[in-house]
């Protein structure tokens, strides 16, 4: 389904109008409370937004569907994409590797020390089962 009727079936005129829905205002804290990557997937930089790396589950989001980024680093993808309009939002990080030489930082725990991949495995776990339980009080079909 194209992201515009996707957009339609969840009563939404545009994704600029469905980002600043009370369901995304959620789905944005539960990611800030995660333990995921808080900080710019690319860069690093503290300050990002989330971009969607898929949106075959718009309204229903998994937190991997999403993907920290600086508005720098949003606007050199966004940049990109626009000359090439068939590259597939799940490569976004070869992309902006491709881009630049920026490293990319390893994900840290909430206290802000790295997290070990047991303790990735375990909070994305925890965060799934926080997941089912919101997509059953969800409000969005």
């Amino acid at each position: 389904m194209k992201l515009e009727d996707q957009l339609r079936f969840l009563g939404f005129k545009s994704l600029p109008h469905y980002l600043k829905s009370k369901h995304w205002r959620h789905f944005k804290r539960l990611y800030k409370t995660s333990g995921l990557r808080q900080a710019c997937a690319h860069c690093g930089f503290c300050q990002f937004q989330l971009r969607h790396l898929s949106h075959e589950r718009l309204g229903a989001e998994l937190l991997t569907d999403v993907l920290p980024l600086c508005n720098h680093c949003q606007f050199r993808l966004n940049q990109y994409l626009k000359k090439h309009p068939f590259a597939c939002l799940g490569d976004t990080l070869q992309i902006l590797r491709d881009l630049g030489d920026v490293v990319q930082p390893e994900p840290e725990s909430p206290s802000g020390e790295y997290m070990s991949d047991e303790e990735v495995k375990a909070r994305l776990l925890e965060l799934i089962a926080q997941q089912k339980k919101v997509a059953k009080n969800s409000i969005l079909p």
